[in-house]
């Protein structure tokens, strides 16, 4: 179900507790009406990104249970990505192209990552 509301549209799901079967209905709609500013293509790594004092962080998970993960991030901007999430902090290799910041990560199962955006 759509419907405009004010200078956007609203979208009704109506869903069971298995998402997977619309997740591609829901991130073509996402697609169509949002630029996002952090990508990944694997649907198994969720993140968020946050910001703090003038500081970006992307926080990844692999929600997998059984299978490491991997996956290329992509960030609106450019940028320098250190892991924070382990000692010592670890910089990440990083390419810019188009307009973003690209970098790899590996993640074991339900395992997280903290990473640290800078210019």
């Amino acid at each position: 179900w759509t419907k405009k509301l004010g200078k956007g549209t609203l979208y009704v799901f109506s869903a069971s507790m298995d998402f997977e079967p619309n997740c591609e209905a829901l991130m073509s709609i996402f697609n169509k009406h949002n630029k996002p500013v952090i990508t990944c293509p694997n649907l198994n790594i969720q993140y968020s990104i946050r910001e703090k004092d003038g500081k970006r962080y992307v926080y990844l998970l692999n929600y997998d249970m059984h299978k490491t993960e991997t996956a290329e991030i992509g960030v609106t901007g450019k940028y320098n990505v250190t892991d924070i999430s382990i000692p010592g902090n670890q910089k990440v290799n990083a390419t810019y192209r188009n307009g973003k910041t690209y970098f790899k990560v590996r993640l074991a199962p339900v395992e997280m990552a903290l990473l640290e955006l800078s210019k």
